[in-house]
């Protein structure tokens, strides 16, 4: 998906959320290595806006059809969610706002 919006859409900054990681030092290295391929490759820059832990409580979750921060707002990625949400509510957006790019990509970056 990178690929394309950088292509088709001149983007040229992305943040990455990692998920499903053991700890951060995992997480950190993902994101190195899609930095480094995503730098070399498409010339577009990526930042570790942050990363998910591997939690058995959210395919629990998925199977009773709640959200996991709601019926387990203390497990792993409950708090990673949390975090990661007023992240980026303080964060300043990205882009603009502009007709030739796809809404969905307007207001998740």
């Amino acid at each position: 998906m990178m690929k394309v919006l950088s292509v088709k859409y001149q983007e040229k900054h992305f943040r990455l959320i990692v998920n499903l990681v053991k700890n951060a030092r995992e997480a950190d290295e993902v994101s190195r290595q899609l930095c480094l391929v995503t730098n070399r490759f498409l010339d577009i820059s990526v930042e570790h806006f942050g990363s998910i832990m591997a939690d058995e409580n959210v395919k629990l979750g998925v199977r009773k059809q709640k959200v996991v921060s709601e019926w387990a707002p203390m497990t792993h990625a409950s708090r990673n969610l949390s975090e990661l949400a007023h992240r980026l509510i303080r964060s300043q957006p990205m882009i603009q706002r502009q007709e030739n790019r796809p809404l969905i990509w307007q207001d998740t970056m």
